[in-house]
Formats: structure tokens, C-alpha cells, sequence
């Protein structure tokens, strides 16, 4: 795109100046962009699926184990109608288990559409309850934090807010498991997601006693391709960093911790009733 501008010289004399864009270029790199979070998307449906699977173990033990108790009684001759409601019971628990499950992955892969108010601390609790029985399966313990007074809403897109979280979560735990390989040890890793307030702002910090942070690298996890992972492709952190800057007007930082390592999102708190707003 061409377009000609008038500026005045010293001598007040007006000159045309001739600005080009090239607007193919821009839209290539706003292409690239998108690529990069979509592959980034990917990757971690990829990661809760695996957690799906985990949660997913415990409910379809216990169905079999009441189909092979059900099983047993009949033969006995003994099934009566109290063995009846309850096996039904425990059924229908574990069942609506697997859906309730089900459903929150289904509104994870759901891109949203539009900017809105949503509960940043149920937002955070949803992604600690698909990845909890994984946690649970690799020793770690995730302890969550909420010191907020009440509720708070900020004004974003939640589907996305809730990859980063996933994100960050699972980058803290595959660094508590390349610690536990690198020092042959398996003792319990820990994991914390902090929630806070500071004036205008929400914090949330997401500690780890994993590896932290090498040859003060920082600054540099952010950008593409970056990755210090085997098998990383070194998009997941900067497609946190481009939703949480670009997208919500956020911040995220990336610290060493005392062990372990420490990131922190900074957002600006929304209204509970400004659903309709563009962000």
C-alpha cells in the first residue's frame, strides 16, 4: 500500500513524502502468529488427553469392579434390591464422573469467540481438576492458594487463560521429573499456584521445586522456538506471553526461585458484568 503525506521543508515549502507498506508482509507474520498458538493448542490438548486418561483410571475400576461383584451376587443367588441401589448409585457417581470430566476438556479445546468477565479462580480450579489425578500419578502435589477476600473477575478470553495455566503446570511438572531423573531420586515434587490481589491488579504466582532456570535464560524462554526440553518445540511460553500481553493486557515473568522456578501473571481485574465488552 501507497500513500503520499505533505511535510513542510525549513522553508516552509510543502514536500510530498511517499510511505509504503507492505501490508502482505504484516499479514504473514499475524499468520504465523495464529500458527504458532494453534500448534501451541494442540500440544496441550495432547497433554490433557493424557491427563483424561489418568482421570479417567479410577472410575472405570470401580465400574468393573461392581460389574464382577453384580456378577458374583447373581450367581450366589444372594443380589437383593438394597445391592441393587447401591451398585446403581456408585454407577451413576462414576459415570457422571467421566462426564463432568469429559465436558471441562470439551470446554478447554473450545476457542472463545469474544473477550469476557470470567472467575479467574474458577477458572484456575477447573484446570487443577483435569490435571490433578497426572499430578497425582507422578508424585507431585499441586496446593492452591486463593488469599482473595472475594471473588474476582478479570476480562479476557478463558479457554485461553486456562491453556496458559495448563502450560505453565505442566512445564513445572516435567521440570520436577528431570530433576528427580538428573539426581536418580523420587521424592515427592511440589507445585504451588498462588492467588493474590494487589490493588487493581491480580497476581498469580506458580512456584516449582523443579530444575528453575539455567545460564540465565529468563528472558529468552519467551521467544519462539526456544525451548531447553529433548523433545520441546519452544511455542507453549510464547503463546503464554502472547495471550497474556497481547490478548488480556497482562504480564507474565519468568524468575528462578530459591529452588525451583517462579512464574508470575499479572492481570487488571474486570467487572462481574461487562460480558459484552470488547477487550
Amino acid at each position: 500500500m501507497v500513500k503520499n503525506k505533505y511535510v513542510e521543508d525549513e522553508n516552509r515549502n510543502l514536500e510530498a513524502v511517499t510511505i509504503i507498506t507492505n501490508i502482505t508482509e504484516k499479514k504473514q507474520a499475524e499468520i504465523n502468529k495464529q500458527f504458532l498458538i494453534q500448534q501451541s493448542k494442540l500440544t496441550e490438548i495432547g497433554e490433557t488427553l493424557s491427563a483424561l486418561v489418568h482421570q479417567w483410571k479410577t472410575p472405570l475400576v470401580e465400574l468393573s469392579a461392581v460389574a464382577h461383584k453384580m456378577h458374583y451376587y447373581n450367581k450366589k443367588k444372594r443380589l437383593n434390591d438394597k445391592d441393587i441401589d447401591d451398585f446403581y448409585n456408585i454407577i451413576m457417581k462414576q459415570t457422571v464422573f467421566m462426564s463432568e470430566t469429559m465436558d471441562s476438556f470439551r470446554g478447554f479445546i473450545k476457542a472463545s469467540n469474544k473477550a469476557i468477565s470470567f472467575d479467574i479462580s474458577l477458572g484456575i480450579s477447573e484446570i487443577l481438576d483435569i490435571l490433578k489425578d497426572s499430578l497425582k500419578y507422578n508424585n507431585i502435589q499441586a496446593e492452591y492458594i486463593n488469599v482473595l477476600e472475594k471473588n474476582i473477575f478479570i476480562h479476557g478470553y478463558p479457554n485461553e487463560f486456562k491453556q496458559v495455566i495448563l502450560n505453565l503446570i505442566n512445564n513445572a511438572k516435567d521440570s520436577i521429573l528431570e530433576k528427580r531423573k538428573k539426581e536418580k531420586s523420587n521424592i515427592q515434587g511440589e507445585i504451588k499456584i498462588i492467588l493474590t490481589q494487589i490493588e487493581e491488579s491480580v497476581k498469580i504466582k506458580i512456584v516449582d521445586d523443579g530444575l528453575g532456570f539455567t545460564n540465565n535464560i529468563e528472558n529468552k524462554i519467551f521467544n519462539p522456538y526456544f525451548t531447553t526440553k529433548n523433545d520441546g518445540i519452544g511455542i507453549g511460553l510464547y503463546m503464554a506471553k502472547l495471550i497474556i500481553e497481547n490478548k488480556m493486557n497482562g504480564i507474565i515473568k519468568a524468575y528462578n526461585n530459591i529452588v525451583g522456578a517462579k512464574f508470575i501473571i499479572t492481570l487488571p481485574k474486570g467487572k462481574e458484568n461487562d460480558e459484552n465488552l470488547n477487550s
